[in-house]
């Protein structure tokens, strides 16, 4: 089934039509409602909501020691949260209303929620920007990271609330029937009665089955008594790209399971 090595082709269509609008004047670049990244490592933020953007740096993102950074305030900035400059002790504070984390340039020691801890690499200041290794400080802010290689040597680098499936997840199996079509191509499935999800899950089963197995869910919606929880792979901006599973509940019981695989 398609995964993050089958949609990364739909980023160079959005790419060439947003050229496009551009060279015609349709788009203004000022004005729009997202960017669209060409820098050779790029961050997607995933807010538990099934949208995603690329994460805006000022500086470019860079490999250094085996680890990626980039600039502090433009993950901070996005998120909304606070950051406090120290000049005397050449230190940055990144903190929100449950965590905060003090970096200092050049030291490898971190305050995090008032406990010293110890990072990989240090913090270093580059185009004068306090560059911060993403993995460490995205994970402790409870944030999911996720690394893929796209084509043309481009990372992409996925940061979320909740985890995202695997390409089995979404791997059409016998467990499944297809229920609507789109020019004779199934474009939906649903988990048939006695069929298993790739995780082992049916229908029958509990609520906290679902949550034990694939965590916290991207979207949850509520319609007439059914709770619909969302999961999904990984997406890109703009591009409608992904795979996701939804299974409906009610009364704490999965009584429907659809499958929504990547086009």
């Amino acid at each position: 089934m398609r995964g993050v090595e089958n949609i990364l082709k739909h980023i160079k269509l959005v790419v060439l039509i947003y050229v496009i609008c551009i060279g015609f004047g349709v788009c203004n670049v000022q004005a729009q409602d997202f960017y669209i990244s060409e820098d050779p490592i790029r961050i997607i933020m995933c807010l538990n909501q099934l949208e995603s953007n690329y994460l805006y740096c000022d500086v470019k993102p860079i490999n250094e020691q085996g680890y990626t950074f980039i600039p502090g305030r433009a993950f901070a900035e996005y998120l909304k949260y606070s950051v406090m400059w120290d000049a005397d002790k050449n230190a940055v504070t990144i903190f929100n209303q449950e965590f905060s984390l003090e970096l200092t340039v050049g030291d490898t020691k971190v305050i995090a929620n008032d406990q010293i801890s110890y990072l990989p690499v240090a913090p270093y200041i580059f185009n004068d920007r306090i560059m911060i290794p993403i993995r460490y400080v995205a994970e402790f802010f409870d944030f999911k990271v996720l690394w893929a290689d796209g084509t043309d040597k481009v990372q992409y680098i996925w940061i979320s609330k909740s985890d995202f499936l695997d390409n089995s997840d979404v791997e059409i199996s016998d467990d499944y029937c297809a229920i609507e079509w789109d020019n004779n191509i199934p474009i939906l499935y649903k988990l048939s009665e006695t069929g298993n999800t790739a995780r082992g899950v049916h229908i029958g089963d509990s609520y906290s089955k679902v949550i034990d197995l694939y965590g916290q869910p991207h979207l949850i919606n509520n319609k007439e008594g059914i709770a619909e929880l969302w999961y999904t792979t990984p997406l890109f901006p703009s591009t409608g790209a992904g795979s996701q599973l939804v299974f409906y509940i009610k009364d704490d019981v999965i009584i429907y399971v659809k499958l929504f695989p990547s086009r």
